[in-house]
């Protein structure tokens, strides 16, 4: 007697969907089968006929539809399968004997013959039917029946709790069959609540689809029976991931998206225009957790003996888009990264590579796998059908070649997740791409708490067209590298050039330096932020009167003894300073700028005084000075090495120069320049003897003149920057 609960032991074996042919079975020992009986109804001699006591109700047939497909239930598809020839292009534009002329991508094959038609294989039609049940078509959906409750205990019949069938169940036709077929519930309405009964109702279907022929079987339009077992299966998911799956290797949380930096991987091809950032700093992953699953290291046919020995449990990451497009598989591999390449990022080492695949396919339509089966496309697609996204009218490559044929190659995707298909390996095109896994390597080493996530808070930027803040992973208790700026939008209205991450340390970063491992959180920073709430533009006095500041004093100042010398507070700016004689580089001042808070002099303070003069006081390059028990330094600002624009446009370069950023924030907090140049710590570019200067014709005006100079036109403004910010505190000024 053939094995009457197959659907049971295929469910529990994690089969989702179920073949829609005839099927081999298998024979009971004892020659007893388990599950529905077709035909019986509970009864005895003891209880001839049911009655209210014992619940029985009688189910019904119901009816097949009997729609029959039309040229409308059809929808065209257009999928080009040619490949350019030489034939194809203009015959100056052909180089040698190469099948694929050098540089063809870059022209136009006006001579190709090709047309894209039935018969070429290139448009073809698939059923997309639309019909819904109606009076026309005569469907009725058949009705289960409730079993017999009554038991006997004189004959001990084994077949008192039978489910209900038609009356004329015993002799099973086709047409009884599909009946039962279309009388189960939608995959939709398949619930935890009513599994049970669906249970039985495909088993009731198995045990009547047996008494069938093979040629009668062949009739039944399974769809709704492969869609309940589809439907129950996935009920069943979570239980069998629990017991098949490998134990994840770290407590990363599987479906949650990460970003990565690939913009320094080389990846050939066009950036995916759908892409958030389409230079390829902020790339979304999704953690697919650890899968069991074989890789391949060399171009090759996948056999399930290699899979079998060769798959192992890792953790991937896979990437949300196929990051690039238009790429051959040859073009990929040419760069490593079809069996991938070495990746860093956070302090973690990761291997970027193609996914595996499958070298041929089993199934259709959601049902369609790669074979082997173990591949890591469809492994992480077991473990959620979300985990690979943006499949949609774009192919991915993979690592396996086809078992078709040894030049060409899997890719998967485009009309559904789990669509496979082969090519050619030097096959270019638009909707054919690079969909990277990111393999986590070391997983022993790294342990469990290995991975660390650092949240980025985007401060009213925007990473595509959203501001929600975003994670990166970095290796837990290391340091990292402040993410790039690059790829990011500025808010609305903010045109300037500021950018720094505040640490959940309070530290400013930029893109490049070292974060410390205690970091948890950075936020972008387009602005600066204040090191103290004190307000700035505002105006406060200091008594210079002792710092031994040689030339003449200003006679334009309040009081030309320096006990009261009016600074303006310019509040915190991102700007380099010197420590020594140089010509400032924008790589010097790029590395060197820094927040830090500053107090400008409201006049040059004294005249008649050169730079050299200056310095031999310690006052270019600082002196300590301390008012009011706050600590400084008094010092002269940077102003630049050169200058670019003029006018009032005109700038000293580098332009993180302190005078400039100062101006940048407010054009009024540098006063008094008219007709009175200030020394800058900068050696002018170009001059080594020759000093840079500040104002006279305006605020912005840069010159330089000899070190040793020291007419009335020139003189000392100083400002005052103030010392252990973090010690202070906002409130500590």
């Amino acid at each position: 007697m053939k094995l009457k609960k197959r659907i049971l032991s295929l469910l529990l074996c994690g089969a989702m969907l179920f073949s829609l042919c005839s099927q081999s079975v298998l024979a009971e020992e004892n020659g007893q089968a388990g599950g529905v009986t077709i035909g019986t109804s509970g009864l005895c001699e003891h209880h001839p006929e049911h009655n209210a006591d014992c619940g029985y109700t009688e189910g019904t047939a119901g009816t097949p539809c009997v729609h029959e497909h039309t040229v409308d239930c059809y929808e065209e598809v257009t999928n080009c399968v040619h490949e350019h020839d030489e034939d194809c292009y203009p015959e100056e534009s052909v180089s040698g004997n190469e099948a694929t002329p050098s540089g063809a991508q870059k022209r136009e094959p006006e001579n190709c013959p090709h047309i894209c038609d039935e018969e070429s294989g290139c448009i073809t039609k698939e059923l997309n039917c639309q019909h819904e049940h109606d009076d026309e078509c005569g469907y009725s959906p058949a009705t289960a029946g409730t079993p017999c409750g009554y038991v006997c205990e004189l004959c001990g019949s084994e077949d008192s709790e039978k489910l209900a069938t038609p009356s004329n169940a015993e002799a099973v036709t086709v047409a009884s069959v599909q009946a039962m077929i279309d009388g189960l519930p939608n995959a939709e309405e398949i619930t935890e609540d009513n599994a049970e009964e669906v249970k039985a109702q495909l088993e009731a279907i198995d045990e009547a689809k047996e008494k069938l022929s093979d040629e009668e079987i062949d009739e039944l339009d399974m769809t709704r029976y492969a869609e309940a077992a589809a439907a129950l299966g996935a009920l069943a998911a979570p239980m069998l991931l629990a017991n098949d799956s490998p134990d994840e290797q770290f407590s990363l949380k599987p479906g949650d998206t990460y970003y990565f930096d690939l913009s320094g991987a080389n990846i050939p091809g066009t950036a995916n225009g759908s892409l958030p950032d389409n230079t390829l700093h902020y790339v979304p992953f999704t953690y697919a957790g650890t899968v069991d699953a074989y890789k391949l290291t060399s171009a090759t046919a996948t056999t399930e003996e290699y899979a079998q020995q060769n798959k192992y449990p890792h953790s991937l990451f896979v990437a949300d888009y196929a990051v690039t497009h238009t790429i051959s598989w040859g073009g990929l591999n040419d760069e490593g990264l079809i069996f991938g390449k070495n990746y860093a990022s956070g302090g973690v080492d990761y291997t970027l590579r193609a996914p595996s695949v499958g070298s041929i396919s089993t199934g259709s339509g959601d049902s369609q796998r790669g074979v082997p089966q173990s591949n890591e496309w469809d492994t992480m697609l077991n473990k959620n059908s979300g985990y690979i996204q943006n499949w949609n009218k774009m192919y991915s490559w993979g690592q396996d070649t086809s078992s078709a044929a040894e030049s060409f190659r899997a890719y998967r995707g485009y009309t559904s997740a789990r669509y496979w298909h082969f090519i050619s390996s030097s096959y270019r095109r638009v909707n054919l791409g690079f969909r990277p896994v990111l393999e986590v390597l070391n997983p022993g080493t790294l342990g469990s708490d290995g991975l660390k996530v650092v949240t980025l808070d985007l401060g009213g930027g925007k990473l595509g067209n959203s501001s929600e803040d975003i994670q990166i992973i970095v290796k837990t208790g290391s340091e990292f590298t402040a993410p790039a700026s690059d790829g990011l939008t500025r808010p609305d209205g903010n045109t300037g050039s500021y950018f720094m991450w505040l640490g959940s340390d309070g530290k400013l970063y930029a893109p490049g330096a070292n974060v410390p491992a205690e970091v948890t959180k950075l936020t972008a920073q387009f602005a600066l932020s204040e090191q103290f709430s004190l307000k700035p533009g505002d105006t406060y006095y200091f008594d210079l009167s002792g710092a031994n500041i040689p030339g003449t004093a200003n006679g334009s100042l309040p009081d030309n003894t320096l006990h009261y010398v009016p600074f303006t507070y310019a509040g915190t700016v991102d700007a380099y300073k010197l420590t020594s004689e140089m010509e400032t580089t924008e790589e010097y001042a790029q590395q060197n700028k820094y927040a830090h808070s500053l107090f400008v002099a409201d006049y040059a303070v004294t005249h008649t005084v050169s730079w050299n003069g200056l310095n031999d006081e310690g006052l270019i390059f600082g002196k300590n000075y301390a008012s009011g028990g706050v600590d400084y330094t008094l010092r002269a600002p940077s102003v630049g090495s050169s200058y670019t624009g003029s006018g009032d446009s005109e700038r000293g370069t580098p332009q993180s120069n302190e005078w400039d950023t100062m101006l940048n924030k407010n054009s009024g907090y540098i006063q008094n320049w008219n007709k009175m140049y200030s020394w800058g710590q900068d050696v002018s570019s170009g001059f080594a003897s020759s000093r840079a200067r500040r104002g006279y014709d305006s605020a912005r005006y840069w010159h330089y003149d000899y070190a040793t100079d020291s007419g009335p036109r020139v003189g000392f403004r100083p400002v005052l920057e103030v010392l252990n910010p973090g010690t202070l505190g906002s409130d500590g000024l």
